[in-house]
């Protein structure tokens, strides 16, 4: 067995940083009163691995007036619990942005659907 392998010299000047959601998956469906934990991985060629105030969470969600966007919180690994659910089955785009240390950053975004008093 043979691998082929290409080695390319690495870009020239600042590039910016990748960033994956690796749980919950896409398109979740929780209630309104579970706790949800959200865990992206992040890296960039410059400074390697990402971590806690290099990567933001938000939340993204229409209250049946207006759409609304909170600040979650930051870092790898984060808890979320109670995300509001003002009308039936509301769907939030948690996004979290990955910011390296020459101010370049990526967005990556999954949508979860909270249902007010759970499951049925």
């Amino acid at each position: 067995v043979s691998v082929r392998i290409t080695v390319r010299p690495r870009p020239a000047g600042n590039t910016p940083p990748t960033v994956t959601i690796v749980a919950p998956g896409n398109y979740y469906a929780y209630a309104n009163f579970d706790c949800i934990t959200f865990v992206a991985e992040a890296s960039d060629i410059e400074d390697g691995v990402l971590r806690g105030g290099s990567l933001v969470w938000t939340d993204q969600y229409y209250d049946g007036a207006s759409m609304r966007e909170n600040n979650l919180d930051t870092g790898e690994r984060i808890d979320v619990c109670n995300l509001p659910a003002p009308i039936a089955d509301t769907r939030h785009v948690i996004s979290v942005t990955a910011t390296d240390s020459g101010g370049l950053s990526t967005t990556n975004s999954i949508v979860v659907i909270v249902i007010p008093g759970g499951l049925i």
